[in-house]
């Protein structure tokens, strides 16, 4: 685990670095998963920079919480920048 620290005023300026990519390339290298958490897709364009840096997503949702609309939003924004979702994961139920 890698914890976050302190908020960065401009998180995606920070992901956006070559070190991100560095560290990411680093990760597959020494580990058989590497698991990437991000903010909620309505709240943070992170997910889209992750996803896209990492090449694949797990969406997860919340039952009686997530809009179908939305996480199908989500999900067509991912496959338009070339990320293959493998699936999806449903919390509260």
């Amino acid at each position: 685990m890698l914890p976050a620290g302190a908020a960065a005023p401009n998180p995606q300026e920070l992901l956006m670095r070559k070190t991100f990519e560095q560290m990411l390339d680093r990760f597959v290298q020494l580990f058989d998963v590497v698991l990437l958490d991000t903010p909620a897709a309505t709240r943070s364009s992170d997910y889209q920079i992750i996803a896209a840096r990492a090449g694949t997503a797990v969406l997860v949702s919340r039952r009686n919480y997530t809009r179908l609309s939305g996480l199908a939003s989500t999900m067509r924004c991912l496959t338009d920048t070339g990320v293959r979702v493998l699936g999806s994961v449903a919390n509260n139920f």
